[in-house]
């Protein structure tokens, strides 16, 4: 029985009579008849489960609104039981545009997951990659709430989106690359994610670093990631990715970071050998990169 001929009465019936008809045919041939019985309690069940599935009730909040702030706030607070929605996503509802200037960021952050994917980086969690486009359009890359922003403030957001996609997606291709001569070769190496926001937001603005510049960057990553400044410390990444995209990109000569200390000390490592430990991480990618030698040397 074909699912759509369940979902449609007209459609159920024609298919019943389809297969009476059927059955009526082969028990005149010289084949042996078909069971008569047996259909009967074909369509018995395919009526059944017909029944079931055009009178089961599905719940449903109508909010008539011309506000789409209030829409998707109103949303995310009935949506308690249902599927957990993330924060690109709901930011992308509020930035909707149709017609020709059509605009999802939902499906655009989809993009740069595949990219990252096929790259052989691995899945990186999509509220980074929403965070590395926030980066480069110049916003919050840790506001939650977007609904309280005015109808002009809103304007203004969405008109930067398209372009801060394709900065986001150049900058992680870059970032990719920095990463992999380090030895950091998947998303499961990297010691702290928001890493690659960082490095996304330099690169998005610098396609060709100087020396001096990826000599910088690179004792930025091995000191954030041996002395834990990434831990809780939400403030101090703003200014620091501020820095970096709008700053550091810029200088070819650069001599050190102003939100960031790079000659902090490394915290102590863990006792444990556990791979959930970002020092632990950034202390195999240290030794992966020395000469292995067998035991006999």
């Amino acid at each position: 029985m074909p699912v759509p001929a369940l979902l449609d009465t007209l459609k159920l019936f024609k298919h019943i009579e389809t297969m009476l008809t059927s059955t009526d045919a082969e028990s005149q041939s010289e084949q042996v008849p078909l069971n008569r019985l047996n259909i009967f309690q074909w369509i018995s069940r395919a009526q059944e489960a017909a029944r079931a599935i055009q009178s089961y009730r599905i719940p449903l909040v109508e909010i008539k609104t011309n506000n789409l702030g209030i829409a998707v706030e109103s949303f995310s607070r009935l949506n308690k039981k249902g599927r957990d929605i993330g924060q690109d996503e709901m930011f992308s509802a509020l930035t909707y545009r149709e017609g020709e200037t059509a605009f999802h960021l939902a499906v655009e952050i989809d993009k740069l997951q595949l990219e990252m994917i096929r790259s052989g980086f691995g899945e990186v969690d999509r509220t980074i990659l929403l965070r590395a486009v926030l980066a480069a359009a110049k916003l919050d890359i840790y506001r939650t709430d977007w609904t309280l922003l005015n109808d002009q403030v809103k304007e203004e957001v969405l008109n930067r989106l398209p372009n801060a996609v394709q900065e986001a997606s150049r900058g992680l291709e870059r970032a990719r690359r920095f990463l992999n001569e380090l030895g950091v070769i998947n998303a499961r190496m990297l010691p702290y994610s928001m890493q690659l926001v960082a490095l996304s937001a330099f690169y998005g603005q610098c396609d060709n670093p100087s020396k001096i510049q990826t000599k910088l960057l690179a004792r930025w990553f091995w000191s954030s990631s041996f002395s834990g400044w990434f831990s809780g410390n939400s403030a101090g990444v703003r200014r620091l990715v501020d820095e970096l995209r709008d700053e550091i990109s810029q200088n070819l000569k650069p001599t050190g970071l102003k939100y960031m200390r790079l000659d902090q000390p490394a915290l102590p490592t863990p006792l444990r050998n556990d791979m959930r430990s970002a020092r632990v991480r950034t202390l195999q990618r240290v030794l992966f990169k020395q000469n292995h030698r067998q035991p006999a040397g």
